[in-house]
């Protein structure tokens, strides 16, 4: 049955679903204080990465974009590998005097002069997984902003400068330093995933999950098929769901989604397998959950689909988060 909330409480209920369905991994690669004069960038690796500022201020710079000064509160996260750097100094190409220096321990006294290039910084790396992750990110800008004046955020990042603190070596962050930063990086997915639902996104270069859930005619589809993914979802019941014949449906999704209904069901069901299985579940039952009466049929299917069996899978990732 289609959702009987209000239209922007199913957004944002959509939006919890869409941003569990995102799986990532994230990776703190330093965290702690840089002075005087220095250069950061995560660019090269081949993984979207992020820079949150806790204290002070610094400037990101990316080839071909208009500079812009991050302050403390504020972040970003590259959703593509691009040439970046950040810096204390407006100007890309600006020269400070002496070697570069290195990121100090977060706990080091900052070394505030007349130039204030003292910020501390958390950095790091982002991986997506699954079948539907790469068309939800994307689906998703190229830049995520996170800005100083969510509440929540507020709330964190002395928490997270705090944790920095204890840190000796700012290339050891320690597990509460990463789930705190693994809360901001929730935070800067959210808003743009609920702006990704509204109507008007539609047809702008979304793909899979994204385009679906921005279409007005198919979104209900998607959170019928969200709340009941184990039923038997026959493209005659798909169509039935949004009071379409069998060809208009069809034709409508495949337009909209770029793929038919089946492959993209097929697809979904095993993203939602991967997210069971990330939390514990068993295989029997994620294979129930999931609409499948024999394991092994589902062992085929999600190792089809997410390249590894069940098993391997629950055991690599099982309950990270």
């Amino acid at each position: 049955m289609p959702s009987t909330l209000p239209p922007s409480a199913a957004t944002d209920a959509l939006t919890d679903r869409l941003l569990a369905l995102l799986q990532w991994r994230s990776r703190i690669f330093h965290a702690g204080r840089y002075c005087g004069h220095w250069r950061a960038s995560t660019a090269g690796h081949q993984l979207a990465s992020f820079h949150w500022v806790m204290q002070g201020a610094c400037w990101l710079h990316r080839p071909g974009h208009e500079s812009r000064r991050l302050q403390a509160g504020e972040g970003v996260c590259l959703l593509r590998d691009e040439r970046h750097h950040l810096s204390p100094h407006a100007e890309p190409a600006a020269v400070g005097a002496g070697p570069l220096q290195p990121m100090q321990a977060a706990s080091c006294a900052a070394a505030r002069g007349e130039d204030n290039t003292d910020c501390a910084l958390v950095c790091g790396f982002v991986q997506f997984d699954g079948p539907q992750a790469a068309v939800l990110a994307a689906s998703l800008p190229a830049v995520l902003w996170l800005h100083d004046g969510d509440g929540a955020q507020r709330a964190l990042l002395p928490l997270l400068l705090a944790e920095a603190r204890r840190m000796p070596d700012p290339d050891s962050p320690g597990p509460v330093l990463q789930r705190l930063s693994d809360l901001l990086l929730m935070l800067a997915l959210r808003e743009p995933l609920h702006q990704a639902l509204q109507p008007r996104a539609a047809g702008r270069g979304a793909h899979g999950l994204m385009a679906l859930a921005g279409e007005p005619a198919l979104a209900p589809l998607l959170q019928a098929l969200l709340a009941d993914p184990a039923a038997d979802w026959t493209a005659e019941r798909m169509a039935g769901e949004l009071h379409l014949s069998r060809a208009s449906f069809f034709r409508l999704f495949t337009q909209a989604v770029g793929q038919p209904p089946a492959q993209f069901l097929l697809a979904l069901r095993m993203q939602l397998a991967a997210q069971r299985l990330r939390e514990g579940v068993s295989i029997a039952r994620t294979a129930e959950q999931v609409g499948y009466q024999s394991e092994s049929a589902f062992a085929r299917a999600f190792q089809r689909v997410n390249g590894a069996q069940p098993g391997h899978f629950r055991r690599q990732h099982g309950a990270t988060h």
